[in-house]
């Protein structure tokens, strides 16, 4: 709190404490405080109205502004300030106006609320200091918004900040790419294709450098594929099975990448990835062959180790090593043979024992014994050929098979043995058998089709590759599986770009539509969402056609918000119409405001709305200050002054039932005008009183010469000289108040007794004594000036310094209503009475002629620096000036509105306005700034309106006045 106002409660406390008690110093305090506690209620409304209207900062910064109404309030708020209001009602001097608590406790609320927002407000003012980029902005502003919803400037900030960032986003964008950093761009897109945007253009935007950015990253994955394709012919060339398995995977990647993207690789480039993958299928192939030569192999050398194993595994295994590519190693083949030659022996010997035992036992037939052996030879021989036959056809030799078979037939011995003849069906049956596979793999393989068709079928291609018995064989199902992967790969690639292709173009119609409140964009929803439907049921199973019909989804969301948007405008704009039938009081026309923005909280009106009503005690004002009757500038001018007080009352009353009156400047400016100012006729009486020159007695003889005494002259004896009666008189001989005797003849004396200044000083005490409730305190001092101007009698030195002191009063005493240029008059008549010196004219020494003229002289200064028939005439001409805007009566026209940003004005009538007439607006006060009526334009020809500058300034839904026929006087 400043030292001022800190001194004015010391002075209040001083006065309920009796230390004080002068009545005019009482009274000018009771005013300042009056006016303090006036002050204080309007700032607390005014806060409390910037929080209602959820402007909680700006409440925050009219609440603590220095000093903050929480001090002034506590200063208000003691017993001290409680006895000061009862001893001002007691004596009739203004009383301070009641605090309202609730109205702090508002204020503290909002305080309260706003103060998470402190810091993120430090954050928004370091970002703009700080040149920060737009986007940035943004993002603390929209931080700022979900803190504090019902603050409407923050969507107006917003409103005007989104346009700029997508701009700024935008040539971010066209930088990054010229530079290269598509990362940078795709942040950028990104950010644009977020959901929290509000302005519509953001999304079309995106949607814009989508494309472009699908067309940079097509290229640059296009430039990736190259370089993959040169690490695969190297790859290929240095036979390097792994790196060429390793790139071809990084070109299955850079292909998905570039369907995402909507593109096609370059085809130079297809021809020879199909080469590679040729021959990593024929390398896939030989080492699935290598390896199953190798299992087999292994195989058999683990039976030929395992002491256990039999003839007929070792026979088996040996078979089936010797049907891979590769054959069966000559060593392993070695001790196979070895292995099983030796079973072989083994058995032989168990027969030869046998025949032992049979030659011991017939060893009398010594021809049984003979014929016995040779047949045992030759069936050896005949066994020992069918065996080798029958090995070599398990083993797949048929052809070393067929050739022992030859070569027994020319052996009479070998050729007719059932065994010989067995092994031929043998070999018969095993070659049928492969000409049997050979025929069913031929079967499956036609069965299969063609593998670049949709018909074919890679499962009997499966089962074929189970039959295959040569490499040709080989090489023909490597080669159908390698060109119906590829065909599949095909297939697949040109169904998702189908699927894209129908789902981009479902999303490029609905982000070019331009959608209105008609109802049949509701048709075209459920349309645009059905497409997007079928697109997802026959292209579903790609993760991409999903993410595309995910975006249409949104897009759909996004315009049928736009639409519901438009159709609640539509709705807005049509309530916003009927908002003139409203504008016939206040009263109904705030309501109407309220009603309109409790139904449409998120126009871009309801702002502006909210803060016109915080105007509706100005607008209630004007429409009050019709019931105030004034009398009129002459009446008030010559009114005695408890009129005076009265009309200053009537004042006081409205200005404190309406604090934010637009008649405020005017009421100021009355009522420094008609406010009492008695303080001169105190000095005036007290001058009059005190001062030894108006007590002096006087002596006058025939000859005009004056003496002044101490005492009445006529009390003086009077004595008798040589037959003359004589009276003798003490008199004063000059300045210096030395007296003498001096004798004056009976007949000589023209006039004794009370001097001229004395008579004075009685008619005027008298008169200002009965003045007091007769004349107002201005024109009495007017009065007191004429007087003084027009008396002859007394000396012209004495009247002019008395003069002087009377015009310093009132051109310095700020209690005194004086109008500014009467002010300044008296000052200057003041300066003028000061030239002719009066206080040195010794005006009481008769004998210096002198000090006679001089006071001529002054008398003459003091008649042409003193003009009270011109200062009434000036007087009433301010008064009549201060009432000039009083007397203009305003009714309510209708109310200010600014659809799309064109300013008009709705009334309840339908007639037209006459051309000329003048609109005007109520400002309430801000801070020291008192109200005022504003003009807001003038009607034109043909129903226009021209608005003055101010309109910009001016929030819609302000109710909106003309003048009233008629004014008060």
């Amino acid at each position: 709190m400043n030292a001022a106002k800190q001194e004015l409660f010391e002075s209040v406390r001083a006065v309920v404490a009796g230390r004080l008690r002068d009545e005019a110093q009482v009274r000018e305090i009771a005013y300042r405080v009056s006016e303090e506690s006036t002050a204080l209620r309007r700032r607390m409304e005014r806060a409390v109205g910037y929080a209602r209207a959820g402007l909680r900062l700006e409440a925050c910064a009219e609440a603590e502004a220095e000093p903050t109404v929480f001090e002034l309030a506590a200063a208000f708020d003691t017993d001290v300030m409680r006895q000061w209001r009862a001893l001002c009602a007691k004596n009739r001097l203004p009383v301070q106006d009641e605090i309202n608590v609730e109205a702090l406790t508002e204020i503290e609320e909002a305080i309260t609320l706003t103060a998470p927002l402190r810091r993120r407000l430090a954050n928004m003012r370091r970002l703009v200091l700080s040149d920060a980029s737009a986007w940035h902005r943004l993002e603390a502003l929209r931080e700022l918004i979900s803190r504090d919803p019902g603050n409407p400037a923050w969507q107006e900030d917003r409103a005007a900040l989104e346009p700029v960032t997508a701009d700024e986003l935008g040539d971010r964008f066209e930088a990054s790419l010229r530079d290269g950093k598509l990362e940078d761009a795709e942040l950028c897109v990104a950010r644009l294709e977020q959901g929290n945007w509000h302005w519509g253009g953001a999304a079309k935007v995106g949607a814009q450098l989508r494309a472009t950015l699908d067309r940079a990253l097509s290229e640059r994955t296009a430039a990736e594929a190259r370089e993959v394709v040169a690490q695969l012919d190297a790859e290929w060339s240095a036979e390097s099975e792994d790196g060429a398995r390793a790139a071809m995977q990084r070109w299955r990647d850079l292909e998905q990448r570039m369907l995402s993207y909507g593109g096609d690789m370059p085809a130079d480039l297809l021809s020879r990835v199909d080469e590679v993958e040729a021959w990593l299928a024929a390398r896939e192939a030989d080492t699935n062959a290598i390896q199953e030569n190798r299992d087999r192999v292994s195989e058999l050398e683990r039976l030929l180790q395992d002491e256990s194993s039999t003839l007929l595994q070792l026979k088996s295994a040996l078979r089936a090593a010797e049907q891979t590519f590769e054959g069966v190693p000559e060593d392993v083949r070695a001790n196979a043979d070895r292995r099983i030659n030796a079973f072989e022996r083994a058995a032989r010997l168990k027969r030869v024992a046998l025949v032992a035992v049979v030659v011991l036992l017939l060893a009398g037939a010594a021809v049984a014994a003979v014929m016995l052996g040779r047949a045992s030879e030759r069936s050896k021989r005949i066994e020992d050929m069918a065996r080798a036959v029958v090995s070599n056809i398990e083993a797949g030799r048929l052809d070393d098979a067929e050739r022992q078979l030859k070569d027994s037939a020319r052996d009479i011995e070998l050729s007719g043995s059932p065994q010989i003849a067995e092994a031929k069906k043998r070999l018969a049956a095993a070659r049928e058998a492969i000409e049997s596979k050979a025929r069913r793999f031929r079967e499956l393989m036609g069965e299969a089709g063609d593998a670049a068709s949709p018909s074919a079928k890679p499962d009997k291609v499966e089962e074929a590759k189970e039959l295959v018995q040569t490499d040709d064989e080989q090489v023909e199902v490597a080669q159908w599986l390698k060109s119906h992967g590829s065909f599949k790969d095909a297939t697949r690639t040109k169904r998702m770009q189908d699927g894209l292709a129908l789902a981009s173009a479902t999303v490029r119609a609905i982000a070019d539509a331009v959608p209105n409140g008609d109802a049949s964009w509701d048709g075209q929803y459920t349309a645009w969402e059905s497409a997007l439907s079928d697109v997802q049921r026959q292209y579903g199973e790609f993760a991409e056609v999903r993410e595309r019909v995910d975006a249409g989804k949104r897009a759909v969301e996004t315009q049928r918000a736009k639409t519901e948007a438009a159709r609640v405008e539509g709705a807005r704009l049509g309530k916003l119409a009927v908002l003139g039938a409203a504008a016939t009081s206040p009263a109904t026309l705030a309501a109407a405001l309220e009603t309109y923005c409790k139904d449409h909280p998120e126009s871009p009106e309801c702002g502006d709305f909210g803060r016109a009503i915080a105007a509706r005690p100005s607008w209630d004002s004007v429409v009050a200050w019709g019931e105030v009757k004034l009398p009129s500038a002459g009446e008030l001018a010559k009114m005695p002054q408890e009129g005076r007080d009265k009309a200053l009352l009537a004042i006081m009353d409205y200005a404190d039932a309406h604090p934010s009156s637009p008649y405020g400047a005017a009421l100021e400016e009355l009522k420094k005008l008609l406010g009492p100012g008695p303080a001169w006729r105190q000095w005036l009486k007290t001058k009059l009183s005190d001062t030894r020159s108006f007590k002096y007695w006087m002596i006058e003889t025939k000859d005009g010469v004056r003496n002044y005494s101490q005492s009445d002259p006529r009390l003086a004896p009077l004595n008798s000289e040589g037959g003359v009666n004589v009276r003798t008189v003490k008199v004063i001989q000059d300045k210096s108040l030395k007296e003498r005797l001096l004798p004056t003849p009976q007949l000589q004396i023209k006039s004794e007794g009370p001097s001229p200044q004395m008579e004075f000083a009685k008619v005027q005490g008298d008169r200002l004594d009965s003045e007091d409730k007769e004349v107002n305190d201005v024109y009495a001092a007017f009065d007191a000036i004429e007087a003084l101007r027009k008396d002859d009698s007394m000396d012209g030195a004495l009247a002019a310094s008395l003069m002087r002191g009377l015009l310093e009063k009132l051109a310095a005493d700020e209690e005194i209503k004086m109008p500014e240029a009467v002010r300044v008059q008296c000052a200057q008549g003041v300066k003028r009475i000061a030239r002719e010196k009066p206080d040195d004219i010794d005006w009481l020494n008769p004998a210096d002629r002198q000090a006679r003229e001089r006071s001529k002289a002054a008398r003459a200064a003091m008649r042409e620096a003193a003009q009270p028939d011109l200062w009434r005439k000036q007087y009433v001409a301010a008064l009549e000036t201060a009432q000039a805007p009083l007397a203009r009566l305003y009714e309510p026209f209708g109310i200010l509105v600014k659809p799309d940003g064109k300013a008009a004005i709705l009334t309840p009538g339908q007639g037209a306005t006459a051309s000329g007439t003048v609109f005007w607006i109520a400002e309430p006060p801000v801070g020291e700034k008192l109200g005022v009526m504003v003009k807001l334009g003038v009607a034109k020809a043909g129903g226009g309106v021209e608005f003055e500058p101010a309109l910009n300034t001016v929030p819609a839904g302000t109710l909106v006045f003309t003048v009233k026929p008629g004014a008060k006087p």
